[in-house]
């Protein structure tokens, strides 16, 4: 079985017949931020988002714990990851934050989030309600807007949204796949994959320069660099990675889970 929902994961472990196999996921769930729309078109305020929002309670309310906190939009578990310091969440200096980019009232926005459940976003209403309560502690108050997938995409897409909720999962082991799919400025044309809407000509020329050498000490150093400059920049808030699950029966020896997907059964074989 491919990802079981995690609510059957506790009756799984507890199933003799079962074994529940997992693996670091290369995937990642995201909050953006139209950045071509006021108020998030100022930095400021984007950060100010980014530092109300409790990722570790997201994760307790609508992962079931057992997803990891994301710092950055590239996942851990691969090659290029940047070990970035993430901001600790506090309500009070978020308020402070947005003060000083002159919205001592707060303002009231849009956030879209997919009816359909994720890999990555197992619980679309939970994790946005999570953040509606979060951004309602320092005066921003959010409207949700709940969309089938496809209409889901299309708005956000085509840049209807002020706040979304998106996920991806990697279609090649490597983080141009994550940072320059999502990230560069030169996948905002609508339909966009980049749905932050975000143009940061920095982050554009370390990614290109990234994809142009086959140094790889040197293309992580880019991809590192690109981290930290969208850490600061903060078109998007990543929010978690949910571990890769299968499902086998006890008697299965020899099945691996490949980061990539593919399922492969070369060395597989039955206990008798």
């Amino acid at each position: 079985m491919d990802n079981p929902a995690l609510e059957d994961l506790l009756s799984i472990q507890e199933d003799q017949r079962l074994r529940l196999l997992s693996r670091p996921g290369i995937n990642v769930c995201y909050l953006a931020m139209n950045t071509q729309k006021k108020p998030f078109n100022d930095v400021r305020v984007r950060q100010a988002v980014a530092t109300a929002i409790h990722k570790r309670r997201i994760i307790e309310a609508a992962y079931g714990g057992i997803a990891e906190p994301a710092a950055s939009m590239c996942p851990s578990s691969m090659a290029g990851h940047a070990k970035l310091q993430d901001r600790n969440p506090d309500a009070k200096r978020a308020r402070e934050i947005l003060e000083r980019a002159g919205h001592e009232e707060g303002f009231t926005c849009t956030l879209w989030y997919p009816a359909a459940q994720r890999t990555y976003l197992p619980d679309p209403g939970g994790v946005a309600t999570q953040i509606q309560q979060d951004l309602k502690e320092i005066g921003i108050t959010v409207e949700l807007r709940k969309a089938e997938w496809s209409a889901h995409l299309q708005a956000t897409q085509n840049g209807e949204h002020d706040l979304c909720l998106l996920g991806w999962m990697a279609d090649i082991f490597d983080p141009d796949n994550f940072l320059y799919v999502l990230l560069d400025k030169e996948n905002t044309v609508p339909p966009a994959q980049n749905v932050s809407f975000y143009t940061g000509d920095r982050v554009h020329k370390l990614l290109v320069d990234a994809q142009r050498t086959y140094d790889w000490p040197r293309r992580a150093k880019l991809y590192e660099e690109a981290q930290r400059l969208l850490l600061e920049e903060v078109p998007v808030v990543p929010l978690a990675t949910v571990p890769d699950f299968r499902v086998v029966r006890q008697e299965i020896r020899g099945y691996t889970i490949y980061p990539a997907g593919g399922e492969y059964f070369r060395h597989v074989s039955f206990l008798r």
